[in-house]
């Protein structure tokens, strides 16, 4: 009989692939939303996260001075879908509306006023006079009755 040999190689090839850096644009439009329910919370956490999961234009956040879910998208027909969604997919009914939004007020620049305030009563006639530095949030008044 013949002699048989078997001879196995192997090869190894390394490729080096680079893949380009997917461009995600910024969000355009952005509702705030709560459940109808306290059982609904469930779903809508599971939906958002698979939602954010599967879209990287579809953005969470929660409002730290509010505590508001907010969802932020690429227009309003975008969220639109997602909020159809939440319905049919996870049975849960939502609230959306405008995200809240923290007004305030502070001194941007210094500023310094005069204000002078007359009040006639009885024959006696009060002035009071105050001149206010508004950086140094420094009052000062002086009342004088004539």
């Amino acid at each position: 009989m013949g002699q048989t040999s078997t001879v196995c190689l192997t090869f190894r090839i390394i490729w080096k692939v680079f893949l380009e850096k997917m461009f995600v644009p910024e969000p355009v439009i952005t509702l705030a939303i709560t459940p109808n329910k306290q059982e609904d919370s469930d779903r809508l956490s599971k939906a958002l996260n698979r939602f954010q999961r599967e879209d990287p234009t579809f953005r969470l956040s929660i409002d730290p001075e509010s505590g508001a879910t907010l969802i932020s998208g690429m227009g309003e027909l975008h969220l639109e879908i997602y909020l159809e969604r939440i319905q049919w997919e996870y049975n849960a009914e939502v609230y959306v509306g405008n995200p809240p939004v923290a007004y305030r007020e502070t001194i941007g620049q210094q500023a310094t006023f005069d204000y002078r305030f007359k009040k006639q009563s009885l024959a006696r006639l009060g002035i009071l006079q105050s001149c206010v530095d508004a950086k140094r949030l420094v009052l000062r008044h002086r009342s004088l009755l004539v």
